[in-house]
Order: structure tokens, then sequence, then C-alpha cells
């Protein structure tokens, strides 16, 4: 449709980072109809909460999943399915008959959300060089941090002016005028030819069984305590025959010179703290801001939103300064940034209360995107190019686990230590024990970059 290849290139990119956008609006627009939705269902605010749950463990489940099939029948065609796939369940989920169809129509959207973040920082790899590719990475984190902070903004205004189902449909439209871009830039989008070789389906299903049940597990959702110790269980199982079988496979799912790269497990467990850090501000800060400073709702999310629209801004400027070559030590930087955004939340927040939290969030806002779009590239030019959509997967999978990880865990440490003190302590508290996991992190990637030089 368009010959220029500038403006087609323009245009793709554009049409990935609403990729981006779109997928993270499907997270973030949706919590806003849960009590209409609990209202629906017969006031069950258990069954409404299934509907984002359900979205983020299809999510969660498929990442590497959806970025290996991009590997193997072309990334831009399973974008281009995803963001159909994502139009459909999303319409599905407006005409919902009954809660049921709504959740399992939910985890199906799930899959599509994967893909379009996932394939989308590949995408953007495929698309622009080296040199060029921090500054795609970086929008790509500035259209997510637009989807956090407009999803409740919209869904809210949507729901009080039509009702929950129009949510839905605004989420209808928004992924098929993704697949729309998507298709209209399909040409000369920079990807090499995928290299056939028969898919691992095996080792596949073992690495979503094994994520599944550890994100029911942390998620709260497996129910009782004997429930989720079992379901642990099957997630270290899981990952124990996983192991086996890809030794043993020709051509594995996850071959052993991509997990044996230093580079890509630094990357991934790097992205697995982050992931925790940032989960932390978004469980701990509302108990904060409530218990502490006897906060309404509406100020509370007006105040959590002020980090995703630094983040709006700090995507594009950081992802700036990120190539190939400056990207590991941008990586350090973008810790050490962060290190010292959870230092002021720690002193700053009980001394000078709500303004002190804010600044914290903000500070913390620009050092979480120059990591994001560095410690992405870092990995991306570790990994052949016909295996940068599941190295995109897993680095998605590896933050969503940090999510989880830390939002079951961060949030049970500060709920604990604030019935033995005040707010103000337990925030603290939380944050300087944060500190210091992100100071290990800081010396650890500081370590592992000299001596790959």
């Amino acid at each position: 449709m368009f010959t220029d290849s500038h403006t087609v290139r323009s245009l793709r990119l554009m049409a990935l980072a609403w990729c981006a956008t779109t997928a993270q609006i499907g997270v973030s627009a949706v919590p806003v109809v849960l009590p209409a939705v609990a209202a629906w269902s017969g006031d069950d605010p258990g069954t409404a909460r299934w509907i984002v749950t359900a979205f983020l463990l299809g999510m969660t489940a498929v990442g590497p999943v959806v970025g290996y099939l991009g590997d193997l029948l072309g990334r831009d065609r399973v974008l281009l399915g995803a963001a159909i796939l994502f139009t459909v369940t999303a319409a599905l989920c407006a005409l919902a008959p009954s809660p049921g169809v709504l959740l399992a129509v939910r985890a199906i959207q799930g899959t599509a959300g994967a893909a379009l973040a996932a394939l989308s920082v590949a995408a953007v790899r495929d698309l622009l060089t080296a040199r060029r590719s921090g500054s795609g990475l970086g929008l790509l984190g500035s259209a997510t941090a637009m989807g956090t902070a407009a999803g409740p903004v919209l869904g809210g205004v949507l729901v009080d002016a039509i009702g929950w189902r129009a949510v839905f449909w605004m989420l209808a439209c928004l992924s098929l005028s993704t697949a729309v871009l998507l298709r209209a830039t399909s040409a000369g989008t920079g990807e090499t030819h995928p290299v056939r070789r028969r898919p691992d389906v095996v080792g596949a299903a073992l690495l979503m069984v094994a994520v599944l049940a550890y994100a029911t597990a942390c998620s709260g959702a497996g129910g009782s305590p004997a429930r989720t110790v079992g379901l642990l269980a099957v997630a270290v199982g899981a990952v124990s025959v996983l192991s086996r079988v890809e030794k043993r496979s020709r051509q594995p799912f996850l071959p052993g010179w991509l997990l044996g790269s230093v580079t890509v497990r630094r990357a991934v467990i790097l992205m697995v703290v982050v992931g925790a850090v940032m989960m932390s501000t978004l469980v701990i800060g509302p108990f904060y801001l409530s218990a502490a400073h006897d906060l309404a709702p509406r100020d509370i999310g007006l105040l959590m939103a002020l980090g995703p629209l630094t983040s709006v801004f700090a995507g594009v400027i950081t992802g700036r300064f990120v190539t190939g070559d400056t990207a590991p030590g941008l990586t350090v930087m973008g810790l050490a940034w962060m290190g010292v955004a959870v230092v002021v939340l720690a002193v700053s927040g009980p001394w000078l209360g709500v303004p002190g939290y804010v600044a914290g969030t903000v500070l913390l806002a620009p050092g979480y995107q120059l990591f994001m779009a560095a410690n992405n590239m870092t990995l991306l030019e570790s990994v052949h190019k016909n295996r940068r959509g599941t190295a995109a997967g897993i680095l998605g999978l590896a933050r969503n686990i940090g999510l989880i990880t830390g939002s079951a865990a961060l949030g049970f440490v500060f709920l604990r230590i604030t019935r033995a003190a005040d707010s103000g302590t337990a925030l603290a508290l939380t944050y300087g024990a944060v500190s210091a996991v992100l100071v290990v992190a800081v010396l650890a990637c500081a370590g592992t970059c000299h001596r790959s030089r």
C-alpha cells in the first residue's frame, strides 16, 4: 500500500508501538469494570476478579511459545494473527452471555496479548539497525506506559457513560486498527525468512504447564495452602521433565546455547528482579497511601498514574542512548538509577509523606525505561536473528514472573510488617530490602559485563 521505504518503516514502528499499547490497555482498562461485572454475575467479586487473572495467566503461560511460533512461522504473520484474535475475543467478551464464557474468552485473549507484547519487541530489532533499535525499544516502553496510564481513564469513562461491555468494544476497535496498520505495513519490515524446523510441541507444552502452575499458585487462585503447594510441586516437576526432554531433543524449543548463555541468563534474572520491584509500587502504594494518609481511591489512582505518565516521556528519551555497544553499560546504569529511586521511596515516603512517595515513584520511571530498553537490546543482540521471537518471549515471561512474584512476596512482607508497626515504617523496611536486592543486582551485572569484555 505504501511505497516509500522511510514511510513504511515509520508507519511500521507506529504499528508495533500500537501493538504494545493495545496489549497493555487490555490489562489496565479491565479492572475498572470489575464492580459492574460483579453486579452482572450476581454480586460475586471473586468471579469478577478472574476476568483480570484469566487474561494475565493466559498472557504469562504462552509468552515464549508465541515468540517461538513467530520464529517458526514468521513474526509478521503471527503478529497479524494475534491482532485479529485479540479483536475477535474482545468482541466476544462484549457479547458474553455468561461469566463462564467471559472468563474463557479472556484467557484466550491473554494469549493474543502475549504475542502482541513479545513479538513487537523482536519486530523492532528486525525493522531497525542496531544503532537505531534502542530508540524503537524506548518507543515501545513509552507505548506500554501510555497504555498503563490511559486504560483506567478510558475504562472509567466508558463504564460510567455506556456500561462495562463498552470497554471490550473499545479493545476490539483498538486491536482492529492495529491489524489494519500491521497489514498495511507488512512489506519491507526487515524480517528474514523463518527457518523451517519441526516444532518442539512437548517442550512448549511442558513450559506452559510449569508457568501456569506457578502463576496460579502465586496469584492466590490455587485456593487452600495445600493446593498452592501442590501447584508449586507441579511447576517444579514440569521444569525438571522439560530439562531432560530438551537435552534429548534434536530441535529443542529452548536450545542449550540459549539457556547456557551468560548474557541471556543475566538478562532474564534481572528482568525478574525489576518486574518484582515495579510490581511492589503497584501493590504497596495503594495500601500505604490509604492506611498512612487516608486518601480516597480516586486520589490514590491519580497519584499512582504519575509514574506511568513519566514513563511515557522517559521511554522515548532514554531509548535514544541505547545501541548495541552501549546497552550492557546502560543496563547497569538503569539498575543503579532504580536503586536510588527505591532508596528515595524508603526514606522520603515516611519523612515527607505523599510528596516523598510521589517523588520516588516518578524518579523510578526513567531508570526503569532505561533498563528495559538496554536489557532488551542486550539480549536481542546476543541471539541469532531467527531466535529473536523466542528470546523476546522469554523476556516477557521473566517480566511477568517478576510481577507475579513481587506481588505475592513483597505484598506479603509489607502487610506482615504493618501488623507490627505503622505503615511508614513498613514502607521503609520493605523498600530497604528491595534496595538491597538492587544493589546486589547492580554489582553482579557490572561484574559479568566486565568479565565479558
